[in-house]
């Protein structure tokens, strides 16, 4: 039987507002109070949507260590897919209608001991390197989807170098995977691990400025475009 990532898939696998929803959720949805460290988010930057806690990913960087990555529209997160790529806790008090963000545990550079971060940024980073971040993230997806497919190797390591239909990834051959990634594509990596997903079940991406992708097109349904980047299923 096929091996998933049970260590990080389907938990958010709705991780973020899609399409034209990726600006703040609208008045409807109910605010709440998220706590983070010694701070709190502004009441206009977290919101409870059907018992998940959504908050703005700008304003969540701005109180860790994270620096401005990217630029453009601000996309707002599960809250519990910012806290565990850093390791850290959420509590729910339902009676103050609050979150509690425990103690960040770890930098996301300390993260990239993690074998899959370590890889997973790196080929976000090649082939994706000045995408915007949703673009990154997307790329990561179709990475994370390929090991939970059972025509593909079982490992990011194993996706990303695998041959066994030719060269996956070009990034491979000419040695840019070997590249220190951009910040931006490791804060993707830790998202799209811990279920921020963009571009839901695709499997394949390609990008026109480079390559006709003729192959993808005409085998593989259209999902959506992203920056440079077409994605299909």
């Amino acid at each position: 039987m096929k091996k998933r990532l049970k260590k990080y898939m389907g938990r958010f696998l709705t991780g973020v507002f899609l399409s034209g929803c990726l600006s703040a959720p609208a008045a409807a949805q109910a605010p709440v109070t998220v706590h983070v460290g010694d701070a709190v988010l502004a009441g206009d930057t977290a919101w409870l949507v059907e018992d998940t806690t959504y908050v703005s990913l700008q304003s969540y960087t701005k109180l860790r260590d994270w620096p401005q990555l990217w630029e453009g529209e601000d996309i707002f997160l599960p809250l519990r897919v910012l806290a565990q790529a850093e390791g850290a806790e959420v509590t729910w008090v339902a009676e103050e209608t609050a979150a509690q963000v425990g103690p960040q545990e770890k930098t996301l550079q300390e993260s990239q001991a993690d074998e899959d971060l370590y890889w997973l940024s790196r080929i976000i980073s090649a082939e994706s390197r000045g995408e915007p971040l949703l673009g990154q993230i997307a790329v990561g997806n179709v990475i994370l989807n390929r090991v939970a497919d059972a025509s593909y190797p079982n490992s990011v390591k194993e996706v990303i170098f695998d041959r066994t239909h030719g060269v996956q990834f070009t990034p491979t051959v000419n040695g840019a995977i070997h590249q220190e990634p951009e910040p931006c594509s490791v804060l993707a990596a830790a998202l799209a691990l811990n279920g921020a997903n963009i571009v839901g079940d695709s499997l394949y991406f390609f990008s026109p400025a480079q390559s006709a992708g003729n192959w993808i097109t005409a085998n593989r349904p259209y999902y959506t475009t992203i920056g440079g980047h077409q994605f299909h299923l």
